[in-house]
């Protein structure tokens, strides 16, 4: 039960990819989109952002299709690397002041760490 809802969980943040949780100053007004319709930003902060959202998708799929998986090495550090990928995203979203992703992340990241205390 565990392995699903942590993949269903770093699966969600492909919706940062459509929804609009980030945003962005145009002409002094602030909008908000989605991470593939920042255009004021610069290019070294939207590549980290696509790389958290890609590599927590990713693993979240790996995680909904390695449920059954018996090697020593996926289960011990299958929630550990999810939860220092969503640790990474959002301390990366609270540095450069996302407060709708972060929060977002930041939310996913308490789940995940009560769910580990619950079932440990």
């Amino acid at each position: 039960m565990r392995n699903l809802v942590f993949g269903l969980l770093d699966c969600s943040i492909a919706m940062f990819l459509f929804l609009p949780f980030f945003g962005q100053r145009v002409d002094g007004v602030i909008q908000e989109v989605s991470v593939l319709m920042l255009t004021e930003e610069e290019i070294y902060i939207k590549i980290p952002y696509l790389i958290i959202v890609f590599s927590m998708t990713v693993w979240g799929i790996l995680m909904l299709a390695l449920q059954d998986c018996q090697v020593s090495f996926w289960l011990q550090k299958k929630d550990k690397i999810s939860l220092g990928l969503g640790a990474v995203g959002a301390l990366l979203f609270m540095l450069s002041r996302q407060p709708c992703a972060s929060a977002y992340l930041f939310l996913i990241l308490v789940i995940q760490a009560l769910m580990l205390i619950k079932w440990a």
